[in-house]
């Protein structure tokens, strides 16, 4: 999530100070969709504890979530100060990541469990032309298998139950 012990994480300030630290660095990031379609760089479900928006990500569009404050409630000492608040920090989509960072790999794990989801990423990757240095992740099987039926030259992690079967082989 870039370097989310100096900024907020995944933040395009979070990436370019991991590309800082270590230049050929994976960028890991989590992606959601919006309301309106729109695919965001955001981990949590919820907005509620990082930004200064509450509810689901997939309850906003694409406009309100470009307003939040990604750094409100950003604190390193416990909750005693909150550098990051009003400092413009903001959830960004994937699309302007994407374009930020045009040689970085990227790790892209889709978060929501829906064909729809896995879609309109894919297509995000493919119009930036940066699907051949991205793994595109998820926890959901569907997602997985969406992935890799609709792409089949992009490069996926294995899925939880592919996982299984090969620790379960392994033991045998």
């Amino acid at each position: 999530r870039g370097a989310s012990r100096e900024f907020p994480e995944n933040t395009l300030p979070a990436f370019t100070r991991a590309q800082e630290i270590l230049p050929r660095c994976l960028i890991e990031t989590d992606v959601r969709m919006t309301a309106d379609g729109t695919v965001v760089i955001c981990h949590d479900a919820l907005l509620d504890g990082k930004t200064d928006g509450s509810g689901p990500v997939g309850g906003r569009t694409r406009a309100e979530i470009a307003g939040l404050d990604a750094g409100f409630a950003i604190t390193f000492d416990g909750g005693v100060t909150f550098p990051f608040r009003g400092k413009g920090f903001r959830i960004p989509l994937l699309a302007d990541a994407l374009d930020a960072f045009p040689g970085a790999r990227f790790s892209v794990d889709i978060k929501d469990d829906s064909d729809e989801a896995a879609d309109r990423a894919l297509a995000v990757m493919k119009e930036h032309g940066a699907l051949g240095r991205i793994i595109v992740g998820s926890f959901h099987e569907r997602v997985i298998r969406r992935v890799r039926k609709k792409c089949p030259d992009a490069i996926t992690s294995c899925s939880k139950s592919e996982i299984i079967r090969f620790l379960a082989v392994q033991k045998l």
